[in-house]
């Protein structure tokens, strides 16, 4: 069967010609991946098309050459593939027959989702040698989705919006993909070292943490500026490395003096939260009281069912769980949701199997990014992991999509150093 399809692949790919499959659709994936990532925030509906267009550009290089794919999967891909595997099968485990499947089907969609990332991934690192100068065109790619993005977002500060969203529909989720988006451009700045670079660089994350501060959301308000600190210390060589780490901290706290009312207000209804949360032992609903209770009880969900459950299951022991211990009843609030974390939502619903398939991912991202001193690739797994903590990004449809290509084009980006003639393998 194996030697059918190759036979058969083999007359098609000769039928439209070698160099069509070998450079050009390769190139329109490549293509199609940065318009996607441009237009995140911009216009989602086209952000997505052409993502799934790319995904489909990728299954047809494959099956087109698939002689040439040996060993198609690297160990990011791989732990990618078997993320989407879990969330597929934890749902046709449980769903696959059911009438009210469409429902909650998040896992299924993003289980599919990531399919076509790894497609996307695998197609273009085994044809990254035909791709258009990476470095140039991440730098345009990362200035026009800034550029877009942040336009909107002073528009929508001076139309008075209480917290900004851009063209996203929560501010929570916009703000992620922002913070990525703008700190992924102030490292490529960085990439050269240059006096120019810095200023940059600077210039760039100050007016998005201005713009971060708007959309309210507090874990991008503490997130945002720590992760620019700990990459800026992964990335630079310079012996002038600590002075620049102390101007940039010099310059956040200028900041956060400028917009001190809104730090405040956000500080002051934190302090709140926790207050309702600890007197009512998490029965009064508040932002982060809520959040609280859902970790607790999720955690008491895995230590009682580590292979996993339905979400009908789950918030039957949900409810059972606050009705015995009458605390974190705040928790029911968002049962048939998502607990806001990454990992005690993938531990409650797809057990310790899925646990590890995601740690699996974070950890294999995480060495990829040490061995190669590739910041972009760092970055990209600390937004992950830190938005992670208070909320779920690989189940929305727009983060999975963002995240995963931001992965894929991380992967194929080269540190290049200012005392290297060739780029870092």
């Amino acid at each position: 069967m194996n030697t059918l399809f190759t036979a058969i692949s083999s007359r098609i790919s000769g039928m439209t010609g070698g160099k069509t499959s070998h450079r050009l659709l390769p190139v329109c994936c490549f293509f199609l991946v940065c318009v996607s990532v441009i237009f995140t925030l911009v216009d989602s509906s086209l952000s997505r098309n052409c993502f799934f267009i790319a995904g489909y550009i990728a299954l047809v290089v494959f099956c087109l050459n698939i002689r040439q794919f040996r060993h198609p999967l690297t160990s990011v891909s791989l732990m990618l593939l078997l993320l989407a595997l879990v969330k597929v099968i934890w749902f046709l485990v449980f769903y696959g027959d059911a009438a009210i499947a469409n429902m909650y089907n998040a896992h299924m969609q993003a289980g599919k989702r990531l399919f076509f990332v790894v497609l996307i991934m695998v197609c273009l690192t085994k044809y990254r040698h035909v791709l258009p100068d990476k470095t140039w065109m991440f730098k345009a790619v990362f200035w026009l989705a800034f550029l877009l993005t942040s336009v909107i977002g002073v528009i929508q500060v001076a139309r008075g919006m209480d917290r900004i969203e851009f063209h996203n529909t929560r501010a929570t989720d916009a703000s992620y993909m922002y913070s990525c988006i703008s700190l992924t451009l102030a490292f490529l700045l960085l990439s050269r070292e240059s006096l120019r670079g810095y200023v940059l660089a600077f210039a760039v994350f100050l007016s998005s943490y201005w713009l971060v501060l708007h959309t309210g959301t507090r874990s991008t308000m503490v997130l945002h500026p720590l992760i620019f600190l700990v990459c800026l210390l992964f990335n630079s060589r310079s012996r002038y490395k600590f002075r620049i780490v102390l101007a940039a901290l010099l310059a956040m706290v200028c900041l956060m003096f400028a917009f001190k009312g809104e730090v405040t207000d956000r500080v002051h209804s934190t302090s709140s939260d926790l207050s309702v949360y600890l007197k009512s032992h998490g029965n009064d609903a508040t932002s982060l009281g809520t959040r609280l209770a859902m970790w607790q009880v999720g955690l008491a969900v895995f230590e009682q069912h580590p292979w996993g459950m339905s979400l009908e299951q789950r918030f039957a022991y949900m409810s059972r769980y606050v009705d015995q211990h009458n605390t974190d009843k705040s928790a029911l609030d968002y049962a048939m949701v998502h607990l806001h974390d990454e990992s005690i939502e993938t531990a409650s619903q797809q057990g310790i199997i899925g646990l590890v398939v995601l740690w699996g991912l974070y950890l294999v991202i995480l060495r990829q990014s040490i061995r190669q001193k590739n910041t972009l690739l760092l970055l990209t797994l600390l937004c992950l992991i830190g938005y992670g903590l208070t909320d779920v990004l690989l189940i929305s449809r727009e983060q999975t999509i963002f995240f995963g290509l931001m992965i894929t084009l991380s992967c194929l980006y080269t540190p290049r150093w200012p005392d290297q003639s060739q780029p870092e393998e």
